[in-house]
């Protein structure tokens, strides 16, 4: 892409980018002045809604009230105090009960969500005494037959009633109706207003029934031309009583329960608010929305809470012009920051082009003439890479006489460690051999007749010793591997673990040993010096398993974040994690001498092998359970393109 080309795009991205943080930050400003207004509104009008239902269900507690004292229903208890005859004017009971079933057949007239109309009275198990229902003959209304009449001394809103006292009113909680026992259908959400009537004698007598029909009032609140969301009920348990899908509703009758919280996890507790308010919440799949609700209880009964639930982008349809707007202002500045750009780019790029053609033959080591005489900032810049240029080749020599002058002193100082190297091992190991042999030769020679703490004190003298050596040998091991050259080639574990075993002469005749070699993937490294890892990790296995009666050892692989991990576990003494840190250091060792022999070398042996491969090791142990090493090696080395 050509300077010109580049310039262009740049201004148009700046231009873009500024109108875009000005658009941007405009309609966020807006969302944060719009939102909380919008929230208010959906709070304002969910309480308009509970209001209305408080409204629709309100007179049926007053209806049953003044029902308490009808003259239908006095004459009705006196007749059943005298033998079903009314002594003040001979009236039959069934005269009093035809009148009161006329009442309450006016009434279910005059009050579309009255469902049923009944005194229930307390003798024969609850028996209705008159009912008057909704069905479709007699214009939908009835006054049931006395066959039909059901007891209904058991259901909750019988014993709720008769137990308050005189002039109270009970309001049940809104539940499906149910006729016989059984749930009806199609189901009707009721909600039961009774009051308590009692005899001249001050005995209970029965109760006065309103069931309100809650279909139509339920049906008025999520009409769409009254509602901005979808509106939900729900009980102070969180079940649904109104919910879009009808089969989520009044799961608590219906023997599977739907409760507000499992939709809408982030609304957890509001079904138990005990006053309004707004909430904005993310859904499952990440869509968000804004909630408001309210508690009430209709009919001063039970108590529900309104739940009215927006998405965010409809609660802030209002702002979508200011965006669509700040799109528009966008293109519209992009149009023309292009035509300038282009504009001012041609007068630019000339002595641009001539100092991105020096600068390339400059890196490629060439020369090429530079603008030194170009007017403005191209002028200075031109003559400042000029004097860079030259201080760069007077630095370039000063640093390669450097670099010389360093490697001389390296290879002066790896010869002074490999004379160290060869010091350690002939001038030390020689004195060690003579106290071996010699001590090797007085116990040979005069042990039967020395005492035994002499005898005692030759055997430690010579374990000391060659304890000294084995010491020596290691730490010269650990020595030459920072200096020892790696063959980087793709190689098989499995195979260096079995040549590692074969190395170590199989494992003890006397012991009992489980190998669970596992699939190992192949990597890459050294194989002598990874070999060499195998070898100290299995010998380590070896040795802390020898206390049990059949030791097992493990090596295997797994796939960690993308990369291969191998580990090699065993069930052996274990040690306490606290310790770690100290695992991987030169003569670290946490068991004593006299339990399990070795140097403390080999783990840090394995670490700086693995460290020079870029691998890791680490491990995971309990006391008496066991340890764990896990380690990570380079990823096989990709074979070569064909060509």
């Amino acid at each position: 892409m050509t300077l010109t080309a580049r310039l262009t795009l740049v201004m148009v991205a700046l231009v873009v980018a500024t109108a875009a943080a000005v658009g941007f930050l405009t309609y966020h400003n807006l969302q944060a002045v719009v939102l909380p207004v919008e929230l208010a509104r959906l709070q304002s009008h969910v309480q308009q809604l509970a209001v209305k239902l408080d409204e629709s269900v309100s007179a049926a507690r007053n209806d049953a009230a003044a029902f308490a004292s009808a003259a239908a229903l006095e004459g009705i208890i006196r007749a059943r105090e005298n033998d079903g005859t009314d002594p003040e004017g001979g009236i039959p009971e069934t005269i009093w009960r035809d009148r009161l079933a006329r009442r309450f057949a006016a009434e279910l007239a005059a009050k579309p969500y009255y469902l049923k109309f009944r005194l229930i009275g307390t003798a024969h198990e609850g028996r209705e005494i008159v009912r008057v229902d909704r069905f479709d003959t007699y214009d939908g209304i009835r006054i049931v037959p006395e066959p039909e009449l059901q007891p209904k001394g058991s259901r909750f809103f019988f014993t709720e009633t008769l137990r308050l006292p005189k002039g109270q009113v009970y309001v049940s909680p809104i539940t499906l109706n149910q006729e016989d026992g059984v749930i009806h259908e199609p189901h009707a959400p009721m909600l039961r207003t009774g009051v308590p009537i009692h005899a001249r004698s001050g005995q209970p007598f029965g109760i006065i029934l309103i069931n309100v029909d809650m279909r139509p009032i339920f049906a008025r609140l999520k009409a769409p031309e009254h509602t901005r969301g979808t509106v939900y009920i729900v009980n102070d348990q969180g079940d649904f009583l109104l919910h879009p899908d009808r089969a989520k509703e009044f799961g608590f009758d219906l023997g599977k329960r739907h409760r507000l919280p499992d939709d809408f996890p982030a609304l957890e507790g509001v079904h138990t608010a005990t006053a309004p308010g707004t909430r904005l919440f993310r859904s499952p799949d990440g869509t968000e929305f804004g909630a408001a609700f309210t508690p009430v209880k209709p009919a001063s009964g039970p108590g529900v809470v309104l739940v009215e639930i927006v998405p965010k982008d409809q609660l802030l349809q209002s702002t979508r012009s200011v965006r669509d707007s700040s799109l528009l202002g966008a293109l519209l500045a992009a149009a023309c920051a292009t035509l300038l750009a282009a504009l001012l780019a041609r007068s630019l790029s000339k002595p641009v082009v001539q100092l991105t053609t020096a600068v390339k033959a400059f890196a490629s080591g060439n020369s090429a003439p530079l603008p030194v005489a170009a007017p403005g900032e191209m002028g200075v810049l031109a003559r400042s890479f000029h004097d860079m240029r030259s201080e760069v080749a007077a630095l370039r020599a000063d640093l390669e006489h450097r670099v010389t002058a360093r490697t001389a002193e390296l290879e002066a100082a790896n010869k002074e460690l490999e004379a160290f190297s060869y010091s350690v091992s002939h001038d030390l190991r020689a004195p060690l051999r003579a106290v071996d042999g010699f001590s090797d030769a007085l116990q040979t020679d005069f042990g039967p007749s020395l005492p035994p703490d002499a005898q005692r004190y030759l055997a430690m003298i010579r374990e000391g010793a060659q304890r000294m050596g084995a010491l020596i040998d290691d730490l010269l091991a650990f020595s030459r591997l920072s200096r020892q050259p790696m063959r980087l080639q793709n190689h098989d574990p499995a195979r260096l673990v079995r040549e590692a075993l074969q190395d170590l002469g199989g494992f003890p005749k006397d012991r009992s040993i489980e190998l669970k070699l596992g699939e190992l993937p192949a990597a890459s490294g050294d194989p002598v010096l990874l070999k060499q890892v195998w070898v100290n990790l299995l010998s380590n296995a070896v040795k802390y398993t020898r206390p049990r009666a059949t030791a097992v050892i493990e090596i295997g692989a797994s796939l960690e974040n993308g990369r291969t991990v191998y580990f090699i576990r065993d069930n052996g003494t274990g040690f306490d994690m606290k310790y770690a840190h100290k695992l991987f250091g030169v003569f670290q060792r946490l068991h004593r001498a006299e339990e399990f022999e070795g140097t403390g070398v080999g783990l840090a042996i394995v670490h700086r092998i693995l460290q020079r491969h870029g691998g890791r090791i680490w491990v995971h142990a309990e006391p008496d359970k066991g340890t764990t090493f896990f380690l990570t090696l380079p990823p096989p080395i990709p074979a070569a393109p064909v060509v």
